[in-house]
């Protein structure tokens, strides 16, 4: 009896052992992959290769330059995956009668090897229907003749740029245009060239300017505008005057300060005898000079008595200046008055121009 079981675990575990070696020698096999080299016959070769590029390595398989390996060298080892080989051969190729080169190829027919040496050049030739199917073989001569590429012109717009020079000829913040811009033109040419049966590829052939641009100058002012001269006067006028009264003579602006009024208030910068307030227009006691009465100032000049005031009383006399006069360093003068004979004469005042302020 003890004799049979040992009889029986032996024949159990040989059983199991040969069963395990089956199992392991079957999954160890690889993929199964079909593989074509060149003009060698196809064959099947099992592969634990992950890559294509492993498995050729493995199976001592050597890819050279020029040849073509399909699906490529990256791709994963699937079941029953086909691998082609084409091997690259020399040929000897004359484009247009040149002289001919050697150039490597997998094709097999002219009409294949004419357009993937087209696209290699950026070249498309004339098909040859005597030879388009012919199968092409080591060192044979092939003869291409270059097809006319057509040009083709293009043109486009070059802006043009703007240049600011700074100048004291023009005052600060004012502008002038010194020179207008003009837009330039740039002409490309182009060959239409076909790579293929329905493939066209546009190559660059020259680029010119045909107008240049101008650049557009603009000055922009930076200089002070100049100060206004006060009137000149003859250090000694010659008139003729009826009397001399000496006065005593302050001044006065369009300043609220000097007239209560604001530019916009009624009757800003207008006298009493309806002349505009300005440089020569002088305020008076109507008692002692007249309204509209022409009179020279020493120190002054010519003016005009066109003005009044509450506190201009008896031998008075208030002197218009600018606003931008400093009044304070005119203070209060006495100064001689002359009554003028020409009361006609024409002292050169606009006395009715619009108020400036």
């Amino acid at each position: 009896m003890f004799m049979k079981q040992i009889r029986a675990l032996s024949i159990a575990g040989l059983l199991m052992v040969l069963l395990s070696g089956t199992a392991s020698a079957y999954a160890g096999q690889g993929e199964s992959v079909r593989l074509l080299d060149g003009s060698e016959p196809l064959r099947t070769v099992v592969s634990k290769s992950e890559t294509v590029e492993e498995l050729l390595q493995a199976e001592g398989i050597e890819i050279g330059e020029f040849d073509v390996v399909s699906p490529t060298l990256d791709t994963e080892i699937t079941k029953n995956m086909r691998i082609n080989i084409a091997r690259a051969f020399a040929v000897y190729v004359s484009v247009d009668g040149q002289e001919p080169v050697e150039v490597m190829t997998t094709s097999m027919q002219i009409y294949q090897f004419s357009a993937a040496y087209g696209r290699s050049i950026s070249r498309v030739f004339l098909h040859n229907m005597d030879v388009w199917l012919d199968v092409v073989e080591p060192d044979m001569l092939i003869e291409l003749t270059s097809k006319p590429a057509t040009l083709v012109e293009e043109r486009s717009m070059i802006p043009f740029a703007v240049e600011r020079v700074e100048t004291s000829d023009l005052l600060a913040g004012t502008e002038e245009v010194a020179v207008e811009g003009r837009t330039g033109v740039r002409l490309k040419t182009y060959e239409m060239q076909h790579t293929g049966f329905l493939e066209t590829v546009r190559v660059l052939v020259s680029e010119v300017v045909e107008t240049a641009p101008v650049a557009k100058v603009i000055m922009v002012g930076t200089g002070e505008p100049e100060p206004e001269p006060e009137p000149e006067f003859d250090a000694e006028p010659v008139f003729e005057y009826t009397s001399v009264l000496t006065m005593n003579a302050t001044a006065y602006t369009l300043s609220y300060s000097c007239t209560g009024k604001r530019p916009g208030d009624r009757y800003f910068g207008i006298c009493a005898s309806g002349m505009t307030a300005q440089y020569g227009v002088v305020a008076v006691d109507p008692k002692v000079i007249p309204l509209h009465t022409k009179l020279y100032i020493e120190g002054y000049g010519f003016a005009i008595a066109g003005d009044t005031g509450g506190a201009i009383k008896g031998n008075k006399i208030d002197l218009f200046f600018d606003p931008t006069e400093d009044l304070r360093a005119f203070g209060r003068q006495t100064l001689q008055v002359y009554i003028l004979a020409d009361q006609d004469m024409d002292l050169g005042i606009d006395l009715y121009k619009a108020v400036e302020y």
